[in-house]
Protein backbone atom coordinates (compact mmCIF):
# COMPACT_ATOMS: atom_id res chain seq x y z
CA UNK A 1 0.00 0.00 0.00
CA UNK A 2 1.47 3.49 -1.11
CA UNK A 3 1.08 6.06 1.52
CA UNK A 4 -0.77 9.44 -0.48
CA UNK A 5 2.09 11.94 -0.14
CA UNK A 6 0.18 14.25 1.75
CA UNK A 7 -0.56 11.65 4.39
CA UNK A 8 2.85 10.31 5.28
CA UNK A 9 4.21 11.85 8.41
CA UNK A 10 0.70 11.71 9.67
CA UNK A 11 0.56 7.55 8.94
CA UNK A 12 4.40 7.31 10.30
CA UNK A 13 3.17 8.78 13.52
CA UNK A 14 0.61 6.84 13.95
CA UNK A 15 2.08 3.00 13.19
CA UNK A 16 2.61 1.57 15.99
CA UNK A 17 4.29 -1.80 16.91
CA UNK A 18 6.20 -4.50 14.98
CA UNK A 19 3.96 -5.79 12.29
CA UNK A 20 5.09 -3.71 9.96
CA UNK A 21 8.16 -2.52 8.13
CA UNK A 22 8.50 0.52 6.33
CA UNK A 23 10.51 0.39 2.47
CA UNK A 24 11.80 3.65 1.18
CA UNK A 25 12.05 4.23 -2.55
CA UNK A 26 14.40 6.79 -2.76
CA UNK A 27 14.78 7.15 -6.38
CA UNK A 28 15.55 3.57 -8.16
CA UNK A 29 16.87 1.96 -4.52
CA UNK A 30 14.66 0.79 -2.18
CA UNK A 31 15.73 0.70 1.18
CA UNK A 32 13.51 -1.54 4.03
CA UNK A 33 13.69 0.41 7.65
CA UNK A 34 11.67 -0.07 11.03
CA UNK A 35 9.11 3.03 11.99
CA UNK A 36 11.47 5.00 13.96
CA UNK A 37 14.08 4.84 11.38
CA UNK A 38 11.31 5.76 8.53
CA UNK A 39 10.03 8.70 10.51
CA UNK A 40 13.60 9.83 11.04
CA UNK A 41 14.27 9.70 6.79
CA UNK A 42 11.21 11.15 6.03
CA UNK A 43 12.36 14.37 8.30
CA UNK A 44 15.54 14.54 6.88
CA UNK A 45 14.44 14.38 3.30
CA UNK A 46 11.45 17.18 3.36
CA UNK A 47 12.48 20.42 2.26
CA UNK A 48 15.89 19.51 1.07
CA UNK A 49 17.08 20.08 -2.48
CA UNK A 50 18.01 18.89 -5.46
CA UNK A 51 22.00 18.79 -6.70
CA UNK A 52 22.05 18.18 -10.28
CA UNK A 53 25.50 18.43 -12.37
CA UNK A 54 24.43 18.70 -16.05
CA UNK A 55 27.10 17.91 -18.77
CA UNK A 56 26.91 19.88 -22.40
CA UNK A 57 29.43 18.91 -25.14
CA UNK A 58 29.83 21.53 -28.32
CA UNK A 59 28.97 20.88 -31.40
CA UNK A 60 32.06 20.78 -32.14
CA UNK A 61 33.69 18.71 -29.39
CA UNK A 62 35.21 21.32 -28.07
CA UNK A 63 34.28 22.93 -25.87
CA UNK A 64 31.94 20.77 -23.80
CA UNK A 65 31.52 22.24 -20.07
CA UNK A 66 29.54 21.30 -17.00
CA UNK A 67 26.72 23.43 -15.31
CA UNK A 68 25.58 23.14 -11.80
CA UNK A 69 22.08 23.17 -10.60
CA UNK A 70 20.29 23.14 -7.36
CA UNK A 71 16.50 23.08 -6.92
CA UNK A 72 13.86 22.69 -4.66
CA UNK A 73 12.73 18.74 -4.20
CA UNK A 74 9.30 17.59 -4.84
CA UNK A 75 9.13 14.97 -2.74
CA UNK A 76 11.15 12.41 -4.27
CA UNK A 77 11.00 9.63 -2.10
CA UNK A 78 7.70 7.16 -1.46
CA UNK A 79 6.53 5.32 1.41
CA UNK A 80 5.40 1.71 1.69
CA UNK A 81 3.85 -0.56 4.23
CA UNK A 82 5.39 -4.22 4.16
CA UNK A 83 4.36 -6.30 6.77
CA UNK A 84 6.67 -8.41 8.90
CA UNK A 85 5.36 -11.71 7.33
CA UNK A 86 6.49 -10.08 3.70
CA UNK A 87 9.81 -8.93 5.19
CA UNK A 88 10.73 -11.95 7.30
CA UNK A 89 10.10 -14.09 3.79
CA UNK A 90 12.08 -12.05 1.81
CA UNK A 91 15.18 -11.51 4.24
CA UNK A 92 15.46 -15.28 4.34
CA UNK A 93 15.48 -15.08 0.51
CA UNK A 94 18.30 -13.09 0.67
CA UNK A 95 19.95 -11.02 -2.07
CA UNK A 96 19.15 -12.11 -5.57
CA UNK A 97 21.80 -14.18 -7.75
CA UNK A 98 22.51 -12.01 -10.64
CA UNK A 99 20.70 -14.66 -13.48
Amino acid sequence: MLIPRLGKQYILNRIKGDHVMIMVRVGYQQYIMDNARAVKLAELLEGTEIYESKYHSAADGKDSFNTYHVYPSEDNFTLELVPTAKYQIAKLAGKPSKD
